[in-house]
């Protein structure tokens, strides 16, 4: 048997169309959950909400996941497609990439790789998703603080 930490991914490639019933056991989580981000790929469980309270949103937006501080040593680089630490979410057939845009010292805010016009702070992580998050080398590894979901 092998353990799955609370801030781990899990990626799971099934063959065939039958439906097949994944049980994770274990406690609920109470605090809140700290993710080391390092230079590189990461895959990380954000341990979504499941239900709203007032200090927490149901829905996990790219805005609200607190993975962008404003200050690359505790949070996110922001930058452009090709210079920013990249997010990576599922989207069925591929990984849709999004970051924090920075055009003349002036942060624009999430964008996606598609459109460097459209605000993408709106964008789901869909709950139990896992996340890739893409650390630049120039920055230093920070952890994210998630707060308790509920």
């Amino acid at each position: 048997m092998s353990v799955i930490y609370p801030e781990d991914g899990l990626f799971v490639k099934k063959h065939g169309t039958a439906p097949v019933e994944l049980v994770i056991v274990g406690d609920v989580r109470t605090g809140v959950a700290k993710m080391a981000i390092t230079k590189g790929f990461n895959l990380l469980n954000p341990g979504n909400p499941a239900v709203a309270t007032p200090a927490t949103p149901a829905t996990l937006t790219l805005g609200n996941c607190g993975l962008y501080t404003g200050d690359s040593a505790t949070g996110l680089k922001a930058g452009s497609s090709t210079t920013a630490d990249s997010v990576l979410i599922w989207n069925g057939a591929g990984y849709s990439t999004y970051y924090v845009r920075m055009s003349g010292g002036v942060v624009a805010g999430w964008r996606s790789t598609t459109s460097v016009s459209d605000d993408a702070s709106v964008v789901q992580i869909p709950a139990g998703a896992a996340l890739i998050v893409k650390r630049q080398n120039d920055v230093p590894d920070f952890v994210w603080t998630r707060p308790q979901p509920f």
